[in-house]
């Protein structure tokens, strides 16, 4: 099992984003937002965006590091050939990696994306 997060699990570009964002579904929580598209890459690719509303570059670094360390360590979990981006919605300085964890897997599994 691969724990790394390729460059090819990325989703670069704002194309990309806004076409997930437009095109892709929906599911929320009170954390954050998951959309989510089948692509026809053959591979979980992920994203996180975080709006200037969640509060300083290093809050909005830290949600967004605890995001993709949660897709990272659960990619395995996800179904091929899907494009997730993650919009997090609240930030909190006790906000802790077990709690995002859990909020991702609840999201995918709303999304019926996990395996």
């Amino acid at each position: 099992m691969q724990y790394n997060f390729r460059r090819d699990e990325r989703i670069t570009g704002g194309d990309e984003i806004r076409k997930i964002l437009w095109k892709g579904h929906r599911r929320s929580t009170t954390i954050a937002t998951l959309f989510y598209l089948p692509n026809n890459h053959n591979k979980r690719r992920a994203t996180v965006i975080v709006s200037k509303k969640i509060g300083g570059a290093c809050a909005r670094n830290r949600v967004k590091r605890l995001f993709r360390e949660a897709f990272r360590l659960n990619k395995e979990k996800i179904v091929q050939g899907i494009d997730i981006l993650i919009k997090p919605k609240i930030y909190s300085e006790t906000l802790k990696y077990d709690n995002v964890e859990k909020v991702f897997l609840n999201l995918c599994e709303k999304a019926g994306i996990l395996m």
